[in-house]
Formats: C-alpha cells, sequence, structure tokens
C-alpha cells in the first residue's frame, strides 16, 4: 500500500520563516511544528505508527474516537484495527491537514491544538479517491520532561466496516 502522511505545510512555513529570520519559532508555532511531527508519527495509515503513537501520547491519556471513551491502551488497540483496514483496503490513503489552530499558555503547563483534515482513499480497484473529513481536539502537557498528548477528542466520518 502506498501511503501519504500527514501534510505538514503550516509547521513547515512557520520553521523555514524562523530559520530565514534566525529566530526562534514562537511557542505556538513550535507547538504547531511538535504536533504535526507528533500527528506525522502516529496516524494509523503507516507500518511505523506505533512507535509514534508510545511517543506521542501519555500513559495517562484520556481519549474519545467518535463515541466511545478510551485509555492509552485500547485506543492503541483501535488504530491497530483502522491501520488493519486501512491495509487491506485501500491501495493509498492520504490525510491532509486543511485547519490547524494552536494555543500555548505563558506558563508552558497546558497546550491545546485543534486540526481538521481530509482523508482521501483510494480503492484496491480502479476509480477516484473517496474523500471524509476528520476532527481532533488536543491537548498536551509535560510528562517526565517530555510533550505529550494527555487528552485526545477525535470524530471522523471514515468508518473501517464501510468504504470511505
Amino acid at each position: 500500500m502506498r501511503v501519504s502522511l500527514l501534510s505538514a505545510a503550516v509547521g513547515s512555513t512557520l520553521l523555514a520563516h524562523a530559520v530565514a529570520t534566525r529566530t526562534a519559532p514562537t511557542p505556538t508555532a513550535a507547538l504547531i511544528i511538535w504536533f504535526e511531527n507528533a500527528a506525522l508519527s502516529f496516524f494509523p495509515n503507516h507500518t511505523n505508527w506505533r512507535a509514534g503513537y508510545d511517543a506521542s501520547f501519555a500513559p495517562s491519556l484520556k481519549a474519545t474516537f467518535k463515541q466511545g471513551s478510551y485509555d492509552f491502551a485500547i485506543l492503541k488497540t483501535l488504530y491497530t484495527g483502522l491501520n488493519a483496514q486501512i491495509t487491506a483496503d485501500y491501495s493509498e490513503f492520504t490525510v491532509t491537514f486543511t485547519e490547524l489552530t494552536a494555543f500555548h499558555d505563558a506558563a508552558d503547563i497546558g497546550r491545546i491544538v485543534t486540526v481538521t483534515d481530509l482523508e482521501k482513499a483510494y480503492g484496491r480497484k480502479p476509480g477516484s479517491p473517496q474523500s471524509v473529513t476528520d476532527a481532533a481536539f488536543a491537548v498536551i502537557s509535560v510528562v517526565s520532561g517530555t510533550h505529550r498528548i494527555t487528552e485526545w477528542r477525535e470524530i471522523s466520518n471514515f468508518s473501517p466496516a464501510a468504504p470511505v
């Protein structure tokens, strides 16, 4: 299966500006860059997503996906099933950010990111891609000196039980 990972255009632009002007990214820009890199690593549309999941989510994670509530282990099990479904059903499955909003508090204690994206699924049979939207809300905290997602709320129009 050919995969395209999440588009990281927002963070790449912010990082390029910081490099060009020889300034550090603002805390909010740094948060956007961190989130995009984390999402690139944990979204279950590629084979190495599990390592990214473990590095990005806190063990104390509180999450929802659509209507279900999950902890760290159960959400990982759900993502494992999604990865298997994506791999079995699609020759390519892409995710591209369409909007990303971040809030970084001055004390560097709480950080919030919201993201919406467009998912395109290319079936194993020839034809045009099918598209759905997805959105997520994340709270990012410092856990044992490392940024981790401690709360994750995801809604998606993708259904592993039915074609996209």
